[in-house]
């Protein structure tokens, strides 16, 4: 469902620093942690912050400037474990009724998050394992990060429990952070990982390369996952090269067209709940009645949650930049579409949740890329999952003339 997330906001945190020392964001400050091997836990705040330090510099020296010359961040040993973690309310909610004892570490995440969200409206849209682009579609053999046996206590706060779910491996750390979905909505999620050293690296442990890259497969067990890493750079190569981009004027015309919507969004839903209740009463069998039923519930769920979410207000300034971005990159993807549809042989386009999607020309664009060498599927069991998604028959497919008007007129603007 379409939402626009606004809870970001922008810091530029200053201070005194040597002459090597720079402004970084403590994201990358973290990175620069763990290169030093040291497995720090992470929890991003709902913010850019930016701190002035030097990368090289020791990593407890690095945690204290985090937490000096930012208000956002604390640092703590969590159930044994170092975590950088934000001072937001909602991590240091309790979770009750824990019942995870000597499961494996993939099905723990999931049952644990799914216990989560349940409590605690704040995680309704809380991403598991997927955000980290690793770990879907069940337990590969070769990943032991996700067969590790972990407990819970049957209590306790959210951060508390996400460091628990470390396990006994000292060289696992997890990591939440924010991203786009589907190019249009923020949300947050957790993954966890393994500090591994290059000199671990073999052979098998690369399943593919983009512009000679190496694509490594703790970070990609799945073709399909492969297919995500590889097209996302592609994209926005091409739409470099094709100078794609929004115009002030189109940007301006989606903020507008968003707020309309937004105003509207509240009663939208009851409108949608009411239809769902008058197909319910008119239901002709059983098999309806279950589905409408479900239908109703979901409304209703979903309407809850509206009413419960809570928005920080921010700064008109960082509001109306946020909006400019979001737009920006909505309007961008678009046209990208559009030109992949024009410059590959047009061909069938499907519905995707945040707009229509040019099925065959992005196949053929990849086969094109891949040709050219740009990328390579190093481990060739991969393959047939890599392409899958094009050839599936599963999509919702647009007619052609509607494809057709999709994929060559500004549909988005309204017009």
């Amino acid at each position: 469902m379409k939402r626009f997330a606004m809870t970001a906001a922008l810091l530029l945190v200053a201070a005194s620093a040597s002459a090597a020392a720079r402004a970084y964001d403590v994201r990358a400050v973290v990175e620069a942690i763990r290169h030093h091997s040291m497995p720090l836990s992470f929890i991003e705040a709902d913010a850019v912050v930016r701190v002035v330090v030097d990368e090289q510099w020791p990593s407890d020296k690095l945690i204290a400037e985090v937490v000096r010359q930012s208000d956002r961040y604390s640092y703590a040993e969590i159930a044994g474990r170092p975590v950088l973690f934000a001072r937001e309310p909602r991590y240091r909610l309790r979770v009750s009724g824990v019942k995870i004892a000597a499961m494996e570490r993939f099905e723990a995440v999931a049952k644990y998050l799914e216990l989560l969200m349940h409590q605690h409206p704040e995680f309704s849209k809380f991403q598991g394992w997927g955000y980290g682009g690793s770990f879907l579609g069940g337990t590969p053999a070769y990943v032991p990060l996700l067969q590790d046996k972990v407990t819970l206590t049957s209590s306790g706060e959210a951060v508390e429990h996400f460091a628990q779910l470390l396990g006994g491996d000292r060289n696992v750390f997890f990591d939440v952070g924010f991203f786009n979905w589907g190019d249009v909505e923020r949300r947050s999620g957790i993954f966890y990982g393994r500090m591994e050293g290059a000199t671990t690296q073999s052979p098998s442990d690369v399943v593919g390369r983009i512009h000679g890259k190496p694509v490594l497969r703790r970070e990609t067990v799945r073709g399909d996952l492969l297919r995500g890493r590889v097209l996302g750079p592609l994209l926005k190569e091409y739409a470099v090269a094709k100078h794609i981009d929004a115009t002030p004027a189109e940007i301006e015309q989606k903020i507008r067209a968003d707020k309309e919507w937004e105003k509207d969004y509240p009663a939208r839903l009851q409108r949608e709940l009411l239809k769902v209740r008058n197909a319910l009463a008119q239901a002709q069998n059983d098999e309806q009645r279950q589905v409408m039923t479900k239908s109703v519930a979901e409304m209703e769920e979903i309407i809850a949650t509206e009413a419960a979410r809570k928005v920080r207000p921010i700064p008109e300034s960082i509001s109306r930049q946020i909006s400019r971005q979001v737009s920006r990159d909505y309007i961008r993807t678009r046209k990208i579409d559009q030109a992949l549809w024009h410059d590959f042989g047009g061909g069938r386009v499907i519905f995707q949740q945040f707009g229509p999607e040019p099925l065959d020309a992005y196949r053929r664009f990849l086969e094109t890329q891949q040709k050219k060498g740009v990328f390579e599927i190093v481990d060739k069991s991969l393959e047939a999952s890599f392409w899958n998604y094009f050839r599936a028959e599963h999509h919702t497919f647009c007619d052609a003339a509607e494809g057709k008007r999709l994929m060559t007129t500004p549909w988005w603007t309204g017009k």
